[in-house]
Order: structure tokens, then C-alpha cells, then sequence
């Protein structure tokens, strides 16, 4: 059985990704931005313990926040926090359903 793995990603192996989830006590994931990940609770980092929960994604300031730390990558978080406020922007429901199915897929 051949295995491809990527090797620019750290969690291209499924059990990698589980043990981080597992060791940062990870909500459920929505979608992923390398080490970032949006969650039903909010914006989480799979690396470190790191959360932005849902209701302060809309705060000023978390991209030089983030930026200023040595460990985070820079580029993904942005990506992840573009998408969420995306995301808990709209109360509709059924918005939130299709892009959940978006990202899923």
C-alpha cells in the first residue's frame, strides 16, 4: 500500500492531525488553514493552545496580535480569520449550512 504524504504539511497523516487535536483539546473542525483551524468554537491552532473564540473574531487588532508571535503561521491565521468572519457574519442558517458543506467538500 503506498501512502502519499505531503511534506509541507505535518498533518497529512490522519493519526499526526488526531494526537494534535487530542493534546489541544480541539473543537469539532470546520475548515482548515495549515496549523489553524476554524472550529464550532471559533479559530483554534493546532500547534499550540491557542483559541479566538467566534464571538471576538470581529475584535480590531488579531492580525498583529498573531503576527507578533514566533511560533504562528502568519498567512494561515489571516486565511482562517478572513473565512470566519465570513462565517459568523451571517445569522442566516442556511448560509452557514452551505458553507459548511462548501468547505467540507
Amino acid at each position: 500500500m503506498n501512502i502519499i504524504m505531503d511534506l509541507e504539511d505535518p498533518y497529512s497523516d490522519r493519526d499526526t492531525l488526531d494526537l494534535a487535536i487530542l493534546r489541544n483539546e480541539i473543537s469539532p473542525i470546520v475548515c482548515r488553514f495549515g496549523s489553524w483551524v476554524i472550529t464550532f468554537y471559533g479559530i483554534e491552532n493546532l500547534d499550540h493552545y491557542y483559541q479566538v473564540a467566534k464571538e471576538r473574531v470581529h475584535e480590531e487588532g488579531w492580525v498583529d496580535h498573531i503576527r507578533a508571535k514566533r511560533w504562528s503561521n502568519h498567512a494561515d491565521f489571516v486565511a482562517a480569520l478572513i473565512m470566519a468572519k465570513g462565517l459568523w457574519d451571517s445569522p442566516e442558517p442556511p448560509v452557514m449550512a452551505r458553507w459548511f458543506r462548501s468547505c467540507l467538500s
